[in-house]
């Protein structure tokens, strides 16, 4: 990270933190985001009972006990296969396996694949240097420890690049940045995680091919898997972010994870040599015990003692591969995970990997029927429920009223999660006003921002889907409702709005008081892992000598405090006068 670098994302902390005035973008690309369009699933994956693959439906129910009773994993789908067939698949909550999901990091495993194809027709080769692809990209500030960084290097995360993660978010020039940036560390010796190694895979595959990512990838790997519906987010430069940025459907994902299963082999034809697949799935670098069960091979983490292999993004979203007992397990969770810690990996260890064999079997168990209908019923339960009634009586009670924002915080407030915001360069011009209305049997919010309107239907019954449009960014939204009173009988109005296509989830709370009330602003994941993600900035920061003084000028508390303000406001707001 250079110099500028720091100094625009301490400006952008403290834009964040900064509630009192709204956060002005630092790059000039805002993010894009389409609707989601369903299409056709293209072949689907084979389905199957659990005791037909030899899995007994009783395990399956204790694991999927085990992650709802684990109520920090916030598991939002799950799918898995035995034998390349699904035998479970669950959407909990108000989620929706047929969406398109972000995959986050998980995606690099994708790109490594890619990787894979450019080798095999020669586009370059393990050796090749980002210098000889992007020869106009090195100059007299250009370090040779970036600049001769291997394709090999940026597959096993040994490259020494500081342009990161926190560099993107303030950076129109990808590319240039990486290219000019200072470095840490010897180029080879040792783990560093760095996003941004596999944006330059995407693009190197790019300029050498002539094609965009997905192009490329088209006819070599989605056609022949039947893949269809998908996005892949480009950056500054043009080129798909290859690191993260990608959206598919779970069943989609699932596919490319039995093709790595099976050798790179899909349907008897050979995609990609098993000899890659071997070399991608198997540990090249050893990563700090502390960061999990696994180590890394090409954007790929592998078991450190078990015959395993993992797709891995942050917050949970996981396909892992458990060779040994072909068994392939998908979830898409909104945590605050990061590198492995959950409880999804120990209730998989303990439920479906330590001493497997003598629970799973080779050959097909007898049905159990009375067990599956648990399964299904238990499953069934942990969907979204509301009440019995469309609209609650309180809903007259609001139609037509209008609450105006007085609080001072209301101006970096706004309905978009903030880590969206963040991901997109999307940042609220701050909250207005909330009204209500009834129409056509309906209850709507109006949430007035200052330079936007989100009009959205809510759901007493169950969830009422929508889409919501942000700039160029455009969500699907389960919004959900409830009446209740809090403990000192004040009549409350509590929203839930499910980013479904993300892991992130909008909380509102409304407390009505005689002619005012008090709006209160809650996200998941939120403010843990914001804080998680600044602290983890300022201690890197902490590390540099010259910077080592004004960092310990930024006190911790009051950081915190700051963060708390800005994932969780609560604004007061006023009845307006026309509608008293």
């Amino acid at each position: 990270m250079n110099v500028n670098s720091v100094s625009n994302v301490f400006g952008l902390i403290k834009q964040l933190t900064d509630t009192k005035r709204s956060t002005e973008p630092l790059v000039s690309k805002l993010g894009e985001k389409p609707p989601f369009e369903p299409s056709k699933l293209g072949i689907p994956l084979e389905r199957s009972t659990p005791e037909a693959e030899g899995v007994p439906t009783a395990l399956l129910l204790e694991f999927v006990k085990k992650l709802r009773a684990d109520k920090t994993l916030d598991t939002h789908n799950l799918m898995i296969l035995r034998h390349g067939r699904v035998i479970l698949e669950a959407a909990f909550d108000d989620s929706d396996l047929s969406l398109w999901k972000q995959t986050f990091s998980a995606c690099k495993s994708i790109t490594a694949l890619a990787v894979g194809f450019a080798l095999q027709e020669g586009l370059f080769a393990l050796d090749t240097k980002l210098s000889e692809v992007f020869p106009e990209e090195v100059n007299a500030f250009s370090k040779k420890a970036v600049t001769s960084a291997t394709v090999r290097h940026l597959l096993t995360m040994t490259a020494v690049s500081l342009f990161g993660e926190a560099d993107s978010l303030v950076s129109d020039n990808w590319i240039g940045g990486y290219m000019t940036s200072s470095s840490k560390g010897t180029l080879g010796e040792g783990f560093a995680y760095n996003s941004m190694n596999t944006y330059m895979l995407a693009a190197m595959i790019c300029k050498t091919s002539g094609m965009s990512l997905t192009e490329y990838l088209k006819p070599r790997l989605f056609e022949p898997l039947g893949i269809e519906n998908f996005l892949w987010e480009k950056g500054p430069d043009g080129y798909e972010k290859g690191g993260w940025g990608m959206y598919i459907t779970p069943e989609d994902m699932a596919k490319i994870g039995l093709l790595v299963m099976n050798g790179g082999v899909w349907n008897g034809e050979e995609i990609l040599p098993s000899e890659y697949i071997a070399e991608m799935t198997s540990e090249k670098v050893k990563v700090p015990e502390t960061s999990g069960r696994f180590n890394y091979g090409y954007q790929t983490w592998c078991g450190r003692d078990s015959d395993t292999f993992l797709f891995s993004g942050m917050l949970d979203q996981n396909v892992l591969g458990l060779r040994s007992s072909d068994i392939l397990i998908l979830v898409n969770s909104g945590n605050t995970d990061m590198f492995q810690q959950s409880g999804f990996f120990s209730a998989v260890f303990e439920c479906l990997v330590d001493n497997n064999g003598e629970k799973l079997s080779d050959t097909p168990l007898p049905e159990d029927v009375e067990a599956l209908s648990e399964l299904e019923k238990y499953v069934n339960s942990c969907r979204k429920r509301g009440t019995a009634n469309e609209l609650h009586s309180r809903c007259f009670e609001l139609d037509g009223k209008k609450y105006e924002a007085v609080g001072a915080d209301a101006p970096s407030t706004g309905l978009l999660p903030m880590v969206l915001q963040l991901l997109y360069n999307n940042y609220t011009k701050g909250l207005q006003s909330i009204s209500f209305e009834i129409k056509d049997g309906k209850f709507y919010v109006m949430y007035r921002e200052k330079d936007a309107l989100h009009r959205f239907p809510v759901g007493f019954d169950k969830p009422k889907i929508c889409n919501m449009k942000f700039r160029q960014c455009v969500f699907r939204v389960a919004v959900s409702g409830e009446f209740a009173e809090n403990e000192d009988g004040v009549p409350v109005l509590k929203l839930r709005l499910a980013f479904g296509e993300t892991p992130c989830i909008r909380y509102l709370k409304f407390f009505f008081e005689d002619g005012s009330a008090v709006l209160s602003h809650r996200e998941t994941p939120g403010m843990a892992f914001a804080a998680d993600g600044i602290f983890g900035f300022k201690r890197s920061l902490s590390e540099i000598r010259l910077l080592r003084g004004a960092v310990g000028m930024v006190d911790d508390d009051y950081l915190d405090y700051r963060i708390k303000k800005t994932f969780a406001p609560s604004i007061k707001m006023v009845l307006a006068e026309e509608n008293k």
